[in-house]
């Protein structure tokens, strides 16, 4: 192990009445959804620290978790890297800015972490962290300062979409969109979006960008509301289309792919967290209910490594209590 860095294990816990009530509470949220059980799920060893709006990486063959709010209600510029061969954590080089509700991607084994806040300021800064160096270092920032940005990669450029401008009274939701060019490190502003939106999963299928679910800017609401709508950006045409919604609508969900299939999961709507996971396969044109998470959890982060989907993260109750250091690990059918 390097100079510095620390080592977590999986947590060892009483049993007992615990394991009971965590039983009764597992069947109960299993027993809201019908779903077709095309997901196994395990529980890996919990992050070193629990936190919500974090986010999350794979680079390297690693996970990497993120900053994020912590339970003290604080923003953290913490990193955990986490060894599926191992199942353990290790602490890595804080990120220089403290943030939380900032995006992430992968790049050529380098993750990049876009805008955010920090208490009331709304964050354009862009930061890259190197696994190879355990290292940080600026980027351009972002044109437009904003949190809970969609981002994704595809066509060696980096896409980030709409988020929200300012806080508490003045937030609004945005339908910017603007791209990067890792090797030149520069920003370019592309026409808007069909509507703003914020805190949706991206999730990208070749040249397609599928942002699912979120929160659009509805009329006069200019914080926006819950969706289950789903918007396609095409990056060689530079055209939208509208996808097949999704069955619930949610915000705070992440979405990811896995050989073409999209995975909706977790979320909120109506002030209720849902634990629920949704699929679109390729060629489809209706979702189906898969799976249930072992807890509704919400502002989580996922991240896809080989055929598997980590989830880590995020709360399961409104209150701070809620925030979560949960990892689970969902295997789709055939990729064991």
């Amino acid at each position: 192990m390097k100079k510095g860095m620390i080592k977590y294990g999986p947590k060892t816990h009483l049993v007992g009445t615990a394991v009971v009530v965590a039983i009764v509470l597992l069947l109960s949220v299993a027993t809201q959804y019908t779903f077709a059980q095309d997901l196994k799920s395990e529980s890996k060893a919990p992050a070193p620290l629990a936190r919500m709006s974090g986010v999350a990486a794979v680079a390297k063959g690693k996970l990497y978790f993120i900053g994020g709010i912590t339970k003290s209600g604080s923003a953290t510029g913490v990193v955990h890297e986490y060894d599926p061969a191992r199942n353990e954590w290790l602490s890595r080089a804080s990120m220089p800015t403290p943030r939380t509700s900032a995006a992430a991607v992968e790049f050529n084994g380098v993750v990049y972490v876009l805008g955010g806040r920090k208490d009331n300021d709304v964050l354009s800064i862009a930061e890259k962290y190197d696994p190879a160096s355990n290292s940080w270092s600026k980027c351009a920032p972002m044109p437009t300062a904003r949190w809970h940005p969609m981002v994704a990669v595809a066509e060696g450029k980096i896409y980030a979409f709409g988020g929200i401008a300012g806080v508490g009274n003045a937030r609004r939701v945005l339908d910017v969109v603007e791209v990067y060019d890792p090797t030149q490190d520069r920003w370019s502003s592309l026409p808007v979006m069909p509507i703003g939106n914020s805190n949706a999963g991206a999730a990208v299928v070749g040249s397609k960008i599928y942002l699912v679910g979120g929160r659009i800017r509805a009329g006069a609401d200019a914080s926006g509301s819950a969706t289950g709508k789903v918007y396609v950006y095409d990056t060689r045409t530079g055209k939208w289309e509208t996808g097949p919604s999704m069955s619930e609508e949610r915000t705070g969900l992440e979405a990811c792919a896995v050989s073409g299939t999209i995975y909706a999961v977790g979320g909120a709507s109506r002030g209720s967290n849902t634990a629920s996971v949704e699929v679109l396969a390729p060629g489809a044109n209706k979702w189906t209910l898969v799976h249930a998470l072992r807890k509704p959890r919400t502002d989580h982060n996922c991240a896809v490594l080989g055929q598997r989907i980590y989830v880590v993260g995020g709360a399961s109750a409104p209150s701070v209590d809620g925030i979560e250091d949960t990892l689970e690990e969902l295997r789709p059918s055939g990729s064991d």
